[in-house]
């Protein structure tokens, strides 16, 4: 589709190729953003289910402790004590999985702000200038934005789904994974006039989990770094990787005000 605008910008069709450009990408977002909401709705929906049988719940231990408190003998008042307790730790497990429901909606919306965020800008700086002389570059960062988008929703799916443990065997390129947060976080960073450098490993090392899970936990390193830096007279975020015995060290410097200790 990319060469296909290329190929009508180059004859000089731009209002053809601007055309194409949109009809491609904006039902792509539309239906992206279709699926985010849907699977929120979703985990809410579930999240209020389990509201309601953790509540029924409550109240059935209650009317057991009731019963038994007044036809109990010694040994039914200790059978009662151990119904109670089980009752009790059953509703605090339901309301611990409906709190993980929701911090996972929570994340996956999260994670996804920013790469629609970058896809809507490349957009938009099209739509304002199509005849920008880095036009081919702008598209192609949306594009791999879109791809990355697409692996994260993957990785956190899958994470889901093995109960927050990386699936056995997962891997994930550092080098690959660490540039394209990187690229995907620069116009962020040149939008606040922060220098966003990167130092890359020495060797091609690879992680245990997957590229979706990784790039979530980067893309909040190196995102909240950004975003906060304030007014800070230097400007800068510096992103590393060291290898330490066996294991791979991930550290975002910036130059902000920082957190308390």
């Amino acid at each position: 589709s990319i060469d296909e605008v290329l190929r009508r910008r180059d004859r000089d069709d731009r209002a053809a190729a601007i055309a194409k450009l949109y009809s491609e990408t904006e039902p792509l977002i539309d239906r992206v953003d279709g699926e985010i909401v849907e699977t929120i709705d979703l985990n809410v929906r579930s999240s209020t289910l389990l509201g309601d049988e953790i509540a029924r719940l409550r109240a059935a231990s209650g009317r057991t402790m009731a019963v038994l408190m007044t036809a109990s003998t010694g040994l039914a008042m200790t059978a009662a004590v151990m119904m109670v307790w089980v009752l009790r730790r059953f509703t605090s497990l339901m309301v611990s999985r409906v709190n993980e429901m929701e911090h996972f909606a929570g994340r996956v919306a999260h994670d996804i702000r920013n790469p629609l965020s970058a896809v809507g800008i490349a957009l938009e700086l099209i739509k304002r200038n199509p005849d920008i002389d880095h036009r081919s570059s702008v598209i192609d960062r949306a594009t791999r934005t879109v791809q990355r988008l697409g692996q994260l929703v993957d990785g956190l799916l899958v994470f889901a789904r093995a109960g927050a443990c990386s699936p056995e065997g997962s891997e994930a390129d550092v080098s690959a994974v660490v540039d394209g947060v990187v690229e995907e976080m620069r116009p962020l960073a040149e939008s606040g006039g922060i220098a966003l450098d990167l130092e890359r490993p020495e060797t091609a090392a690879r992680v245990a989990c997957t590229p979706g899970v990784l790039i979530s936990l980067l893309s909040n390193l190196v995102g909240n770094a950004l975003k906060h830096m304030g007014t800070s007279p230097v400007r800068q975020v510096h992103v590393r990787t060291r290898e330490l015995d066996g294991s791979v060290r991930f550290e975002v410097h910036d130059t902000g005000p920082g957190i308390p200790a």
